[in-house]
């Protein structure tokens, strides 16, 4: 067991102002790794450690938050057996002493064997892009090391694993393949991983010289009066993934800490460390749960843990730090707080002085824990007359923060309330209890129906949520609250008080597992044209070997860059620009501005859409809140945070309000902003109107989510630029380049290989970081790379098309459409080179319907805020969605059928042919009447079909061309194709038309 204090001030590991000479020791795959604390910072995650000291890329970062997966490894602890599933981004590398730490390329790869989990994803076609691979092959790793999961392992540990691409299908398929109960069709398709041998990593360790903290009072006498500010006690960086971090001069690693990581079970009282892991707690209280009845209450905390975030945060994430995180920000709703507080747990809390405070979890929100630990969590034993339920509301079923939880509790004598507990979260920062509800139920009879009518009085009036973006609104959350606790009573209330339709009310939904059937045609004489293989790439992919821009070495002199983006909204004037501080700092380089640029400030060319010339750095007036403004340059990735928070930017204050959606152009009638593009006009107006129904449709902004985020990396040549960005359109960036360095285009060359994920995101939004680096590394004469964080591609790059609509219809009895008008909106924001096709649109938008009575004008938008871009279905989705929501629109105002509405506004009669036997073979009608049964026995739970008719305009654009080589030694071939490599497998493809072609096996 190794601890250590650290203190950013004197950068170096301090006990009682002594230097201690501790070295941290853990192994990655079979090498011993030794590090030094004077040499290393304690921000230094483990995913920094491997990927830019070991260079093991096969890990990948995204988030820095826990919440993609993408840097999911393996570790053992020391006395654990059991190896299990952590974020790297979340740990620090100092806390991993004596942790067997395993990443993809050590439990197989092309030269040794690849693993099965490794071999069973790719032939399971469960890699599209490749980023999320490696994480998500390691999680399964993890989760077999202790044997076969079950399916229902599998589904519950994936979580927090993100596949943007989609791929969630095949990669549980292919997990599950692995699973002692994987169903009939699954199971046997790959070998049995029990044929296997598991990765063995080196688990003994040399003699090293040990700082034991064995108690928490040992850590309060680390602290002096001249380090006893601002100290964080680490065990995880999981706080960073909800909140910023505080910046602490002082760390203090309790990952060891013996004393609070224990846990003490009496008759009365379950003392748990505060410093348990969230896994750990889960699992001890369904053991205690199972074995003494005066606990089984743990069994509905266990279940409600199993809620929070996923399960490589809980693996890391602790109680006490959980706690730390409301303490200090109250609005937080924290699920560990309400469980505790709902069953009157109390706080153990030792001050520098070693005295023992207990608290109750109201009075441990506002007690003062500065120099102070949490050490124990003391929770009581329930007795059989108390009945009890918690909720949490997420908006998926996995890895999110409730929209609102709760806990109740009533302590019953012959269904009267002795003592009613109902706490609430995400209600208010300073709300807990439902206090005036639960005086109110106290002597009540709880399961009679005037008493929950009073009890939903009581609770309209006492919570008083707030309005928190982009949560859902105040409105809502209280209308949920309240539910809540109706679905509570009814969970609890003895079975002969409801009635059959009503018992829906009090379940929770069960999801079984999940199931898909590919069923798909293919001709052999084509074969291997139209044959399915796994993607060529695949391998590579799930055992970490394939490479993105990011994974790309750091060379010789290495730069590194990143934006200073504008803290004004749009309008504001730059009045000065002083980089003078940040300048200052060791390892800045360079800051550059628009005044740097040798050729054009814009990163898109003309010649390549509209024109429009979009600014690689802000001129003189702020053109959206975020706009890049100029580019730090540093030695050092980490050195760039702080620097670009030392350049002082001032603005004048704008003249007029930033527009930001179209509705705020609607009702600012910003005409200037609205440039009406393309109509459709009707050919005939139908005049049986029975009604008339107007509406509005929105679909908001959309944040791509790819998983690698934008990066370019340039390095100068003895003959011009070589640009490694992760971008979908080469050409123009390769222009775009030339044009703002004002050399010939031929001096550019541009090498991608592959990106990990784009949707759209990387067309000519990518640009805009290739030609910052471009500028950067030209000018310097080093290689730049510039890799954009999460929460910077979120505020400076585009996003999906907004779209809104305003429409009004006419249409007679049978819901058939006599006359549409409708104005539609697409918001181009500042840019407009990108657009999406309003022909498209309006082809999408007729779909498989009569469109001759349509009377539709299209207007392009301009609000204040980053130029949008393409997204998945670029006005396909507009158009689809638009049409079908006035359809079901018109079904509601007239009491219909929603597939009568859409049958009846069909005139194709090969489109009605299509319906009418999908009906036929789909038993439509009898599922229908099934579902109307069910739904008339049940008052609360629902059941429904959909049926929608969908034509799909098929268009091909351009088309790149290809160089085919054959080697005259041996007849092998080499393609180089004009296409992008996004994960749509468009090289194997291209391999499968030249082996066709030439009649030659894929292997050549």
């Amino acid at each position: 067991m190794l601890s250590w204090f650290w203190n950013n001030e004197n950068q170096r590991e301090i006990r009682n102002g002594t230097t201690l000479n501790n070295k941290i020791k853990f192994s990655i795959g079979k090498e011993e790794h030794t590090v030094n604390p004077e040499d290393i910072s304690p921000e230094t995650t483990l995913n920094d450690y491997l990927r830019h000291k070991l260079y093991l890329t096969g890990t990948k970062k995204m988030c820095y938050e826990g919440g993609c997966g993408a840097c999911v490894v393996s570790v053992t602890k020391p006395g654990d057996e059991k190896a299990m599933a952590i974020n790297s981004c979340l740990v620090s590398i100092l806390t991993c002493h004596g942790w067997m730490i395993e990443t993809i390329e050590g439990i197989g790869g092309p030269l040794s064997k690849y693993h099965p989990v490794q071999e069973t994803l790719a032939k399971f076609n469960g890699t599209q892009c490749g980023f999320c691979s490696a994480g998500m092959v390691m999680n399964m790793y993890a989760l077999c090391k202790d044997g076969k999961p079950t399916m229902a392992q599998v589904e519950n540990s994936f979580g927090g694993n993100l596949c943007r691409c989609t791929g969630y299908r095949p990669i549980l398929s292919a997990f599950k393949s692995l699973c002692k109960d994987a169903s009939p069709d699954l199971l046997g398709s790959y070998p049995d991983i029990e044929d296997f041998v598991m990765a063995n990593p080196k688990s003994e360790f040399g003699q090293n010289e040990e700082f034991h903290i064995e108690k928490p009072l040992e850590i309060i006498l680390l602290y002096s009066d001249e380090y006893s500010t601002n100290i964080l006690q680490l065990n995880s960086l999981i706080f960073s993934g909800v909140y910023n971090l505080p910046e602490p001069t002082t760390y203090i690693d309790v990952i060891d800490v013996k004393e609070l990581i224990s846990y003490e079970i009496t008759t009365k009282t379950v003392t748990l460390g505060a410093n348990m892991s969230l896994t750990s707690t889960l699992e001890l209280f369904n053991r205690v749960a199972q074995m003494n009845t005066s606990f089984v209450h743990l069994r509905t905390m266990a279940d409600h843990i199993d809620l929070i975030a996923n399960v490589p945060v809980r693996n890391v994430g602790t109680l006490a730090g959980n706690l730390i995180m409301k303490h200090m920000h109250h609005e937080f709703a924290s699920d560990i707080f309400l469980l505790l507080e709902t069953f009157s747990a109390n706080l153990v809390i030792v001050d520098k002085n070693g005295v023992e405070t207990t608290k109750s979890m109201l009075e441990f929100l506002n007690y003062d824990m500065k120099l102070k630990v949490i050490k124990a969590i003391q929770i009581p034993a329930v007795n059989s007359n108390y009945k009890y339920k918690t909720f949490k509301i997420m908006p998926r079923a996995q890895n999110a923060h409730a929209i609102v939880n709760a806990g109740f509790v009533f302590q019953l004598k012959d269904n009267i309330v002795k003592k009613a507990t109902i706490v609430y979260g995400h209600i208010n920062p300073d709300f807990v209890h439902a206090t005036a509800t639960e005086k109110y139920l106290t002597g009540k009879e709880l399961f009679n129906n005037y008493t929950l009518q009073g009890a939903f009085a009581s609770l309209s009036k006492e919570l008083k949520t707030d309005l928190v973006l982009p949560e859902p609104g105040p409105e809502f959350r209280k209308q949920l609250a309240i539910a809540l606790f109706y679905k509570a009573v009814m969970s609890l209330a003895p079975a002969g008080n409801l009635s059959p339709k009503n018992r829906s009310a009090g379940a929770l939904l069960q999801r079984p597992i999940s199931s898909g059937v590919q069923d798909y045609e293919t001709n052999e004489s084509l074969y291997p044209l139209t044959k399915a293989i796994p993607k060529l790439e695949a391998l590579a992919q799930t055992s970490g070997q394939a490479e993105y821009v990011e994974d790309i070495p750091d060379r010789p002199h290495q730069l590194h860059a990143k934006f200073v983006v504008a803290k004004a909204p749009a309008n504001s004037k730059i009045i000065s620009i002083d980089a003078t501080a940040a300048l200052a700092l060791k390892g800045v380089v360079r800051f550059f501005t628009k005044d740097d640029i040798p050729g054009e400030n814009n990163f898109f060319p003309a010649k390549f859409d509209a024109g429009i010339v979009e600014k690689v750095f802000c001129d003189k007036t702020v053109e959206y809140y975020h706009q890049p403004i100029g580019l730090i340059v540093a030695t050092d990735r980490k050195i760039l945070f702080q620097a670009t928070s030392l350049v002082k930017i001032e603005y004048s204050v704008p003249k007029k309000s930033p527009l930001l959606t179209i509705r705020d152009l609607i009702t600012a009638k910003a005409t200037d902003k609205m440039i009406k593009e393309e109509e459709m006009k009707p050919t005939r107006k139908g005049d049986d109107i029975k009604q008339t129904i107007s509406g509005k449709f929105d679909i908001g902004m959309q944040y791509h989510f790819h998983m690698e985020l934008q990066c370019c990396s340039a390095v100068p040549t003895e003959d011009g630029l070589e640009l490694y960005p992760s971008t979908q359109w080469m050409d123009i960036t390769q222009a775009g380049a030339a044009l703002v360095l004002n050399i010939p285009e031929n001096k550019v060359h541009v090498n991608v290989r592959r990106c990990g994920g784009a949707f759209g995101g990387k067309l000519s939004r990518a640009n805009l970081i290739s030609c910052a680096t471009a500028l950067a590394a030209w000018l310097l004469r080093k290689p730049v790379k510039l890799s954009m964080t999460l929460k910077e591609n979120m505020e400076i790059i585009g996003k999906r098309f907004p779209f809104s609509a305003d429409y009004e219809v006419k249409v007679n009895n049978g819901g058939v459409i006599q006359q549409l008008t409708s104005q539609i909106y697409s918001d181009h924001a500042v840019g407009g080179n990108e657009k999406i096709n309003s022909s498209l649109i309006f082809d999408m938008f007729k779909s498989s319907y009569k469109y001759d009575t349509y009377d539709i004008v299209y207007y392009r938008t301009s609000t204040d805020t980053p130029a949008n871009t393409y997204m998945r279905g670029p006005g396909s989705l507009e158009g689809y969605a638009y049409l079908e929501a006035i359809m079901d629109h018109i079904a509601c105002e007239l009491n219909m059928d929603p597939v009568d509405v859409r049958l009846n506004n069909v005139e194709d009669k090969n489109v009605l042919k299509y319906l009418n036997d999908m009906e036929e073979w789909a038993n439509i009608q009898e599922r229908k009447s099934a579902i109307a049964t069910f739904n008339k026995e049940n008052r609360w739970k629902k059941k429904g079909i959909s049926v929608i008719p969908m034509t799909f305009i098929y268009e091909l654009a351009g088309p790149y061309t290809a160089t085919v080589s054959i080697y005259h030694y041996n007849g092998n071939v080499t393609i180089h194709h004009g296409g992008i490599e996004l994960g749509q497998g468009i090289n194997t493809k291209a391999a499968q038309v030249c082996a066709y072609k030439f009649n030659i096996p894929m292997e050549k």
